[in-house]
């Protein structure tokens, strides 16, 4: 028997929408959210008013990654289109899964200054230019650890890294700080300094979720710590 060609005119559309974004079309969104619970703190965490918040976060003129969406593009969506983004980000939350073309990335080397030679790899600082899509969902998770986890448990206090209203400016004002005090004190003043080299690049993916389990991440926010444990292996 002929298949039916009202079906089959369907189904194809319904394959390339979803190989678009790289999801299997037996995976889709719909099909989840009745059966898995977790899909509800999953929507909690990727709504369509922080997805647009977390675009409207970033500069509008950002590099792009290799996708070519600028933030600026991602700010002006209509919302048909942001609401296939919600649907994405939760199904990537929910499967465990990063689209392919969001792993890929740009990178831009920048000569570091006052290098005697520039014939070493190690003259130039790589920048990355990722996806603003997998940035916004990053930034979606951010702010749920940082609303569920970190308001109770903080970081410390002495951290100017990753927090908001701290860098590398506070953190040389603390510093200048205590050499004043030592010398108004007529003291000395110590300091030690450590810089681990590729720290980023090799810490390992089982020493970053072991922490936020000690923090109590796992417990909260469940589909937000497997999800980093991927992101973090992407890289």
């Amino acid at each position: 028997m002929d298949p039916d060609p009202e079906g089959a005119s369907k189904e194809p559309e319904n394959d390339r929408k979803c190989d678009v974004y790289g999801f299997n079309k037996a995976l889709q969104p719909d099909l989840i959210r009745e059966a898995d619970p977790t899909m509800d703190l999953i929507m909690k965490i990727v709504t369509i008013e922080k997805v647009k918040a977390a675009m409207e976060s970033f500069g509008s003129f950002k590099a792009a990654g290799p996708d070519g969406f600028s933030p600026i593009v991602l700010q002006n969506l209509p919302m048909d289109v942001i609401h296939r983004i919600v649907e994405m980000f939760r199904a990537s939350m929910m499967l465990d899964y990063i689209p392919i073309h969001w792993k890929e990335a740009d990178v831009v080397f920048i000569p570091k200054q006052g290098k005697p030679s520039y014939t070493d790899p190690k003259a130039f600082r790589p920048i990355t230019l990722a996806s603003f899509q997998l940035k916004t969902l990053e930034k979606l998770i951010l702010w749920e650890i940082q609303d569920r986890t970190l308001t109770t448990k903080p970081l410390s206090k002495y951290q100017h890294a990753f927090r908001k209203h701290y860098s590398t400016d506070t953190a040389l004002s603390v510093v200048v700080d205590k050499i004043e005090e030592g010398l108004k004190g007529k003291q000395l003043t110590v300091a030690a300094f450590l810089d681990i080299r590729g720290a980023f690049d090799s810490v390992k993916t089982e020493f970053v979720v072991e922490n936020m389990r000690k923090r109590g991440i796992e417990n909260s926010t469940g589909p937000c710590t497997s999800w980093i444990r991927l992101d973090h292996a992407r890289n």
